[in-house]
């Protein structure tokens, strides 16, 4: 029980840092890439649906319930089950949700202008 406390407390320590730098680095590029790499099930509810409370609270949740999962678990290949399929869908949400907000803004953080964009603006 001290141990799964001790995980907890340390994973919401993580997820407070890793909002502060997501936060940080979205402002730099002024841009939801990385709220949406690190937290793409809260991001995504908060951004498209009225549920901004409930987007936040999964936001900060988020990683918590990871830890949770894996440690409550027994046997070491479930473990590792489940650590491959939170893997893959926290990958894929992070996919969906960062192609979904591309698509609904026509601009996209990564996408470089094409050529001929560039030499239209040149003229």
């Amino acid at each position: 029980m001290k141990r799964l406390l001790l995980l907890l407390l340390l994973s919401v320590f993580g997820t407070v840092i890793l909002l502060v730098g997501a936060g940080m680095a979205g402002g730099a590029c002024h841009c939801m890439t990385p709220m949406f790499t690190l937290f793409p099930y809260g991001i995504f509810i908060a951004e498209r649906t009225s549920w901004e409370s409930f987007g936040y609270l999964l936001l900060l949740l988020q990683f918590p319930l990871y830890v949770m999962i894996v440690t409550l678990i027994k046997g070491i290949h479930w473990k590792v089950a489940s650590l491959v399929l939170i893997i893959a869908l926290h990958i894929l949400a992070a996919v969906f949700g960062f192609r979904d907000f591309c698509q609904s803004r026509r601009t996209c953080a990564i996408s470089a202008p094409s050529n001929t964009a560039l030499q239209l603006t040149a003229r």
